[in-house]
């Protein structure tokens, strides 16, 4: 179970470390701050989410990640 207001940075689903992913800037910050040039790249670190009583989900820190 989770509790309200949870912050967490791995739940069943999420990305994880060294995971290739699609770049979104909603979700991600590159490590040199620029956005990338390819469509897909590595996670350094993993967005941290707040899971809503809703059911939803809110992006509280975004990933960070890199060129591959």
């Amino acid at each position: 179970a989770h509790g309200k207001g949870r912050c967490e940075h791995a739940r069943p689903g999420l990305r994880r470390s060294g995971d290739r992913v699609e770049y979104s800037p909603a979700t991600y910050e590159s490590v040199d701050g620029n956005a990338p040039r390819e469509r897909h790249v590595e996670i350094v670190r993993p967005m941290v989410l707040r899971q809503r009583a809703d059911g939803g989900s809110d992006v509280i820190i975004k990933g960070l990640v890199k060129s591959l």
